[in-house]
């Protein structure tokens, strides 16, 4: 029975970044049907995929693959399903927490700040966009007629902090006709470039939410934890497979965005329920020392086709 930890695939696809399970530290008896599958990064690989071999002993890495450990922890022994927090009035009761961003974008075709152009906003159907992930896409239509008719308020602002005034958005996209996009966290007049590339394959509420988590570097956020049971922001696409694995990535509260070498796993979680683009997973085990599994923890959830 310990092979099944063994079974865990150790690679995350993503620009050759590679979890590395933990070392068995018995029977899994208490669960024996767990044998998670490999797991693949949002972000296509820029190389040939490595795969760590799996061996009796402790597993290594090929030396020229960048190696993020997960410290031998041990499995969590299941709760009984009667444990199990209601669905939605979890979802409401962490709908507020602090820690989780981005929560809110806003997709901006123009900024207004060259000569000659105005703010415009990227014409958007939000209610089906927000059926698709958790993170809400602001009204554009909306912002922009406010725009219009409080041209005077906003006439001596910074461009970025009033496409924030207008929409509460945690993080700005701005995507130009032509051109590369940039994902932006703004900060009054302040702003952060998260990430920037290639424009998706269209402006479809499906191809901006891949580019969205691609360029955030992660598939899913963590809402709450309840005892062995982790609430996780993700997609409705992630959310629609059953028993999905995804990994927890350690010291990633903080962080808005991910690079590839920072993708060290913290656990490992299996999906029990999941409703649009939210889910309550399981937390199968922990890395050495873990305990929990904090709000804003960003995860790597296993690809299904």
């Amino acid at each position: 029975m310990a092979k099944i930890l063994h079974s865990v695939i150790l690679s995350i696809l993503g620009s050759g970044a590679i979890f590395a399970a933990p070392a068995p530290v018995g029977a899994q008896t208490d669960n024996p049907n767990v044998a998670p599958p490999s797991v693949e990064s949002s972000v296509p690989p820029a190389a040939s995929t490595v795969v760590a071999p799996v061996a009796t002993s402790d597993v290594e890495a090929p030396a020229s693959s960048p190696v993020a450990p997960v410290d031998s922890g041990a499995p969590v022994a299941p709760a009984a399903n009667s444990d199990v927090p209601v669905f939605d009035a979890w979802v409401a009761e962490a709908s507020n927490k602090a820690g989780v961003l981005p929560r809110s974008v806003v997709f901006v075709r123009s900024l207004g700040e060259t000569p000659g152009s105005e703010l415009r906003f990227l014409p958007l159907d939000t209610e089906a966009f927000n059926k698709l992930s958790f993170i809400s896409a602001a009204n554009s239509i909306n912002a922009d007629w406010d725009f219009k008719l409080n041209k005077r308020k906003f006439a001596g602002m910074d461009r970025l902090a009033a496409v924030v005034a207008l929409t509460g958005a945690d993080c700005v996209v701005l995507a130009p006709e032509k051109g590369e996009w940039q994902l932006i966290r703004p900060d009054g007049v302040k702003r952060t470039v998260l990430s920037a590339g290639q424009a998706p394959k269209s402006t479809g509420n499906e191809d901006l939410i891949e580019w969205l988590f691609a360029n955030l570097g992660w598939d899913g956020i963590v809402l709450d934890q309840k005892g062995n049971y982790v609430l996780v922001g993700s997609t409705s696409k992630s959310m629609s497979f059953p028993q999905i694995q995804a990994l927890a990535v350690n010291n990633s509260t903080a962080k808005i965005n991910l690079k590839a070498n920072e993708r060290i796993g913290a656990g490992l979680l299996s999906l029990r329920e999941g409703k649009l683009g939210v889910g309550i997973f399981d937390i199968v085990f922990l890395g050495q020392g873990i305990t929990s599994i904090p709000v804003g923890t960003k995860l790597v959830i296993e690809k299904k086709n």
